[in-house]
């Protein structure tokens, strides 16, 4: 009988490893992972494997195979990463790797990755105790549907519930051309229910405009401002955006103890709409590609190395950068920080950090540019992004190109 894929490539590799006689302390070290997630793993397979002095490898498909022996070879891409983390004097992340094999197609691409990076994703959660921000787009639909098809029917967080909260409002598309229920509200909405059942409900940012329409001049903003604070959840997640008369709470998007992300490479940034989002003429699109890296979470990742000084000070990113960046009413690069810090911090299970799931060569030089900045905790990679980190950073060395 062979393997079910619901199995992760990581338990599948851990068996390998303690078929070959390996102690679950080298197992921990070969995978870059703790004991205990090492032993949690082995719990995983024992329904399918007998693990002894022999692994029955014909019970696997050769695309398993070959992804199993890929992660029981160390390609020490960890420990570049974490290289290229010291450089600029960051905590490193700690990096899983999702095999893609030999899929192509995105369609099966996003299925494939979903599928591991779901189980993964899972374990995190069991951890958490506390707030969860989520983002939007396919990478993160994908993975949420994956893992409510991996969970119990009974929603295993139901006793200690975990309360997860939007990050971005609404993109303001057209639900008939594009996919309208991959926003950050309708994703949370999904991951509360599959997670903790029915209640609590969590909050609702479908009537917040993720972008404010370059059509809306300055005087104009403030109208919007003054309505996007009448929206019930929103002054409670970021704060309010007109000073308030009188004190508030703290904003909760600045104490999460998880944010679940994705990526945007540099030439198709935020996701939804692109261009009808962002409203740039071609002209815009390629100037706002020379001088972001791409984004995260709808954070625009600037390129500062060659910007010009404020004041002989810091340099500023470009003009149409800090405008974007003032239109985008969601999470912000500044709560991306204080989740990571402290995640950093407390190295504690229940706060696992900025966890930005993603796969594509295309998003090299924004992972690179998040690692470089310290605003990730876990990174979940799929194999071909892999690929494209191990060439940009060569053992030993790490690679420049921050500003």
């Amino acid at each position: 009988m062979r393997i079910s894929r619901k199995v992760s490539i990581d338990a599948l590799a851990a068996a390998a490893l303690v078929a070959q006689g390996k102690t679950q302390i080298e197992i921990a070290a070969t995978l870059d992972l703790s004991q205990s997630a090492v032993s949690r793993l082995l719990r995983d397979v024992q329904d399918y494997i007998r693990i002894k002095r022999s692994f029955d490898w014909e019970r696997l498909a050769p695309s398993v195979q070959q992804d199993v022996r890929r992660r029981m070879s160390h390609r020490e891409i960890g420990d570049r990463v974490a290289r290229l983390a010291q450089e600029y004097g960051q905590p490193a992340p700690v990096v899983h790797v999702v095999p893609l094999g030999e899929v192509a197609e995105l369609g099966p691409q996003f299925d494939t990755f979903a599928a591991q990076a779901a189980l993964l994703l899972r374990d995190l959660l069991e951890e958490v105790r506390g707030r969860v921000g989520v983002a939007w787009g396919s990478t993160l639909w994908h993975t949420t549907q994956a893992l409510r098809a991996i969970l119990p029917q009974r929603p295993y967080r139901e006793r200690i519930p975990i309360e997860f909260v939007p990050l971005c409002g609404d993109p303001l598309i057209d639900s008939q051309e594009r996919y309208a229920d991959r926003t950050s509200s309708r994703i949370v909405s999904e991951l509360s229910k599959a997670v903790n059942g029915d209640e609590p409900r969590p909050a609702w940012l479908g009537l917040v405009p993720a972008f404010i329409p370059r059509t809306f001049k300055r005087n104009e903003i403030r109208v919007i401002d003054r309505l996007i604070d009448l929206a019930p959840q929103y002054p409670r997640i970021f704060g309010p955006r007109i000073a308030p008369s009188r004190p508030m709470a703290a904003p909760i998007a600045g104490d999460l103890h998880m944010i679940i992300t994705a990526a945007g490479p540099s030439k198709r940034p935020l996701g939804f709409g692109r261009n009808p989002l962002l409203g740039l003429t071609e002209a815009e699109s390629r100037l706002l590609a020379e001088n972001i890296y791409g984004d995260i979470g709808g954070v625009l990742l600037p390129r500062l190395a060659d910007a010009p000084r404020n004041g002989g000070g810091a340099p500023t990113p470009h003009p149409l950068v800090q405008e974007l960046t003032r239109r985008w009413t969601g999470l912000k690069i500044e709560h991306l920080k204080a989740c990571s810090t402290r995640a950093f911090s407390e190295r504690s299970k229940s706060r696992p950090g900025v966890t930005l799931l993603s796969f594509g060569s295309s998003h090299l030089d924004v992972v690179l540019e998040a690692v470089r900045r310290g605003l990730v905790n876990q990174l979940v990679i799929g194999s071909d992004l892999e690929d494209a980190l191990a060439h940009a950073l060569p053992r030993g060395r790490a690679a420049g190109g921050g500003g």
